[in-house]
């Protein structure tokens, strides 16, 4: 459904936990508490954000020291999910400012893209089983282009472009008509497998 009565000129904004660690986190947005006991897969809802300049604090929760701290800028009515994840093979913090563009989606199809978080720097590609287009490259540390798809429940699978060794697969997801999705591939360290997550991206009911 749309939101309503949206602030004249406002952008919207999340942001999604993809630090595979048992660890949750306290997010200062502007110095002000933003969410609490941030926990690996949780998003925050979208939220109305102004223009301009915004500083965002990560922080052990209950905790007050700052472990990471990113400046970013806001434009006019765009949408807007920022990715935490740590820079592969390390422990160090990095946090990815995403836009969610108004594509236009063909009668009767819905918008798929996918984007690579995880911990593994292997180019990979993704795709739902017996169903096209295909995704050959998921790119590393943004999001690809929106690729359009009739409504589908499909398996999908991620393999490695070099050898085509699957390194995962999932059944029965679903995707249903006129709306934009996000796969964000995660993990992919100890107790953490390589997998994605599927979330509805926030251009599917926001309107400006």
């Amino acid at each position: 459904m749309p939101m309503k009565s949206n602030p004249p000129d406002c952008s919207y904004f999340r942001l999604f936990h993809a630090l595979p660690t048992a660890e949750s986190f306290d997010l200062y947005l502007d110095d002000m508490l933003y969410t609490k006991d941030f926990l690996y897969e949780d998003f925050t809802l979208y939220k109305p954000i102004s223009l301009g300049e915004h500083t965002l604090k990560v922080c052990p929760h209950k905790e007050s020291e700052p472990i990471y701290e990113r400046t970013f800028w806001i434009s006019e009515k765009k949408i807007y999910t920022l990715v935490l994840t740590y820079t592969p093979n390390t422990t160090n913090i990095q946090g990815y400012l995403l836009n969610e563009p108004p594509k236009a989606i063909p009668e009767e199809h819905l918008l798929i893209r996918v984007g690579n978080f995880s911990q593994c720097i292997t180019p990979l590609t993704l795709h739902l089983v017996e169903t096209k287009p295909l995704f050959k490259k998921v790119p590393l540390r943004q999001t690809s282009s929106y690729l359009s798809f009739l409504p589908t429940t499909a398996a999908i699978e991620l393999l490695e472009i070099e050898n085509g060794h699957l390194l995962t697969t999932t059944s029965n997801n679903t995707f249903k008509i006129s709306r934009y999705y996000t796969l964000y591939v995660i993990g992919g360290i100890e107790n953490y497998p390589l997998k994605w997550v599927q979330t509805i991206d926030g251009n599917s009911f926001i309107h400006f």
